[in-house]
């Protein structure tokens, strides 16, 4: 997706700052309110992936929503609405670095991701535990169902946020699992590959393989094709094999500023 303009109904685009498959995101300004935003924009599409993928985030921004206002973990949600040909989200900016960028520099000290995984712990223990009422339907569980790096932020003061809700799902006292074809491939768990079903379990496999990642400096499995294979073997459906060996974490005092 790209964008030929600079404006999008009241907010003015600085620059775009994340992009995924669905969505791209961009740090705009908001001259009403004096502040920056992080806005999403999602093409409004008349193909049903098109429907989907928007329906999905129309969801995913109330969820945020609600559970932006239990948790400090989240960004809040500002506004969110219809500017054709795009859907938008304004939410909170939170400068700072992605995880996926710290990780790309190699291990981090075992503290630091002991403070991480702790945040992110806390997270899924706050999703997981989630109640809310929505359109008079009862909700007991939020499932994030995207928790990668990329979706992780670390803010300027240490902190961690949580970003990118577009595929998280609600699960009602009636139904405990949901099912959803969208999510990245290195984190899906393996029941979720074999059946696409998704559940609470989802999140905290893709938890552990971040973790790995942190501690490790590498993925779990490197390729794709080893990847598929390895989880097809833990659902029972090939045989498996290990991760290759991960690097060796820093000490504390390896690492700058410890």
């Amino acid at each position: 997706m790209t964008t030929v303009f600079q404006r999008v109904g009241p907010y003015e685009i600085l620059r775009e700052i994340g992009r995924g498959g669905m969505a791209a995101v961009f740090l705009a300004d908001d001259a009403r309110h004096g502040r920056q935003v992080a806005l999403k924009l999602v093409p409004i599409g008349e193909d049903r992936e098109a429907k989907e993928i928007l329906d999905a985030e129309r969801w995913g921004a109330r969820l945020q929503a609600k559970f932006a206002e239990a948790c400090a973990l989240v960004p809040r949600v500002y506004e969110d609405g219809d500017e054709p040909p795009y859907y938008f989200i304004a939410m909170e900016y939170v400068r700072g670095e992605n995880l996926s960028d710290i990780i790309a520099r190699g291990p981090v000290a075992a503290s630091e991701g002991a403070r991480i995984g702790l945040g992110l712990s806390q997270f899924l223990h706050a999703a997981h535990q989630f109640k809310a009422s929505i359109d008079g339907r009862e909700f007991w569980s939020l499932v994030h169902g995207d928790l990668k790096p990329r979706n992780v932020r670390i803010a300027e003061d240490g902190s961690i946020k949580v970003l990118d809700f577009g595929i998280a799902k609600a699960l009602s006292v009636s139904r405990k699992v949901t099912r959803n074809d969208f999510g990245s491939m290195p984190y899906l768990s393996p029941e979720r590959l074999e059946s696409t079903e998704v559940d609470a379990q989802a999140d905290l496999w893709a938890l552990g393989v971040i973790l790995y990642e942190l501690l490790g400096g590498v993925p779990p499995f490197r390729e794709t094709q080893a990847y598929v294979a390895r989880v097809l073997a833990l659902a029972g459906l090939g045989v498996a094999d290990e991760p290759p060996p991960a690097d060796e974490p820093p000490d504390d005092t390896d690492r700058p500023g410890s």
